[in-house]
């Protein structure tokens, strides 16, 4: 399943963006920590569509995928908006990792869904 193989890229460049926080101090540790946080979880909220789609109806893999953007993106929102209410957190620092970890989890996302949309097309040809 080649969802794994992406969502281990993701892993690992949340790790690194956590040590790299470890380098700049205290306070954006705290704020890569929390955007961290937030992303894994809106990333494995988000994936169910899709997983659910591979698993039992291949056909809608690409409305699957939009679902979990959608779904993605309104967690995302979401756990800001509790994370910055109730944690005390660097704003602009906590912001910035979010986004920075919004696009790679979208581009990952889209660049996985071409390429399954692609294999799909070439097996039905075929």
């Amino acid at each position: 399943m080649a969802q794994i193989k992406w969502l281990l890229i993701v892993a690992a460049i949340l790790a690194f963006a956590l040590v790299l926080s470890a380098f700049l101090g205290t306070g954006q540790t705290k704020a890569c920590l929390w955007a961290v946080i937030a992303t894994t979880i809106a990333v494995c909220v988000g994936l169910t569509p899709v997983v659910y789609s591979v698993f039992y109806k291949p056909s809608m893999y690409p409305l699957s995928v939009l679902a979990a953007g959608v779904i993605r993106l309104l967690i995302t929102a979401g756990g800001a908006v509790i994370i910055l209410i109730f944690v005390e957190v660097g704003v602009l620092w906590f912001a910035a990792w979010l986004g920075f970890f919004y696009i790679v989890v979208l581009a990952v996302e889209v660049y996985s869904a071409i390429r399954t949309l692609n294999r799909q097309n070439q097996t039905s040809v075929s």
